[in-house]
């Protein structure tokens, strides 16, 4: 069975199984991992980016999907890639985002920069699960959660006013300047604090 494998593959590549007696074009994991385009076909497709094929013997674009059993057929949803991982073409696993500066929302198939202004978050912003003002020291540089779960970033947000925003990291205004507006990106926000006022 192996052998008329790798004989049609071969046929398939172009490459010879004849020049050397130990030559094949996969390892077995690989041919286990091919993902089939129909059954009792050699011909392998990769998982379309965004989603990912955790198991041998895939039989559907769907890759590593969930199937339910309808009318006596089998229905299969793909598998988008989980927030805060991606996943490019023929991935079998998906990976961490990487780091504060980007982020991967669900189906990812490559991590998104953070937007200039902007610092990205580890759990969907929806103004419901933490109030504003605990929302914003949860993402503030050098404050206690601000490295939380630096790896699998799934968002970003707006930088409030008094902060600003490089590289998916909120920074506070430094004393003697103001931001008064949101999505600031540099060190001198809005302006220096006038004469007679301190920040």
């Amino acid at each position: 069975m192996l052998l008329a494998v790798v004989s049609a593959l071969s046929d398939i590549t172009g490459l010879s199984t004849q020049s050397s007696s130990s030559f094949m074009p996969f390892t077995l994991t690989e041919l286990a991992l091919l993902r089939c385009s129909e059954v009792g076909t050699i011909t392998s497709l990769p998982c379309p980016a965004g989603t990912y094929g955790a198991t041998p013997g895939l039989a559907s674009s769907a890759c590593s999907s969930t199937c339910s059993s309808v009318n006596g057929g089998l229905i299969c949803l793909p598998a988008p890639c989980p927030a805060g991982f991606y996943c490019p073409l023929a991935s079998t696993e998906p990976i961490e985002c990487g780091s504060v500066s980007v982020f991967c929302p669900e189906g990812s198939s490559m991590p998104t920069a953070a937007t200039a202004g902007y610092y990205t978050t580890w759990k969907a912003y929806t103004g419901l699960s933490a109030t504003g003002e605990e929302l914003a020291l949860q993402y503030v540089e050098h404050q206690q959660l601000a490295a939380a779960n630096e790896t699998t970033r799934l968002n970003q947000h707006v930088c409030e006013m008094g902060s600003y925003c490089i590289a998916g990291v909120k920074r506070l205004c430094p004393a003697g300047t103001y931001g008064s507006s949101e999505g600031l990106s540099t060190a001198s926000c809005t302006a220096p604090c006038p004469a007679g006022y301190y920040w």
